[in-house]
């Protein structure tokens, strides 16, 4: 951690951080991805995010109509797409790994996602998150002005609209968890979706 030994264990955001649980009747999926191989070959984000929305989009009940199937699949890659990009461009070491855990239920699909982040990143990205949350769940505002001000300062070159965009257009909840073993941080980024308002 940069020469630091402070340990780091912080959570932020809607969501609470429990061990997944790996009941019979939840479909659970666990990968790991080089974040060096998705950072070379950047349509691999989608990929994996396409793969997630079909494997967790189709033996539903809820979907019923095939509108509404396509729907949900859309609503969880572009989620997925969202979270899985961030961890590849916020991974620090090119030898890290994305970790992704996710299951769904009859009424909510779950994604955690783990990666490596440097300090700097750390204290960025964490009072990014607090501006982001202070203040409840007034996002739609806040994306519009996050916007403007990227359309203003095009060379910015953290623009963070994907998480606005994410909390202001999807039914999600959205946190993070930072938390350091062994002088490495790691942030992990949950994000919970309840099928019934899509």
């Amino acid at each position: 951690m940069d020469g630091s030994t402070v340990e780091i264990d912080k959570t932020i955001g809607d969501c609470e951080f429990t061990d997944l649980p790996l009941d019979d009747g939840k479909k659970f999926l666990h990968v790991r991805l080089k974040h060096s191989e998705l950072r070379s070959k950047w349509v691999r984000c989608s990929k994996i995010s396409d793969f997630i929305s079909r494997f967790y989009s189709h033996p539903n009940p809820n979907f019923g109509a095939l509108d509404k199937f396509q729907g949900y699949m859309n609503v969880i890659s572009t989620v997925t797409n969202e979270l899985v990009e961030n961890a590849v461009k916020f991974s620090s070491g090119e030898e890290g790994e994305i970790e992704i855990n996710l299951y769904s239920e009859l009424d909510q699909f779950v994604l955690e996602i783990s990666n490596c982040i440097s300090a700097v990143q750390y204290k960025s990205f964490l009072a990014f998150l607090e501006t982001l949350f202070d203040g409840g769940g007034n996002y739609e505002d806040k994306y519009y002005q996050r916007l403007e001000e990227v359309y203003d300062k095009p060379d910015e070159t953290s623009s963070s609209v994907g998480l606005l965009m994410l909390l202001s257009h999807f039914p999600v909840r959205l946190g993070y968890r930072f938390f350091s073993e062994d002088e490495v941080i790691y942030a992990t980024a949950k994000c919970i979706l309840e099928y019934q308002e899509v």
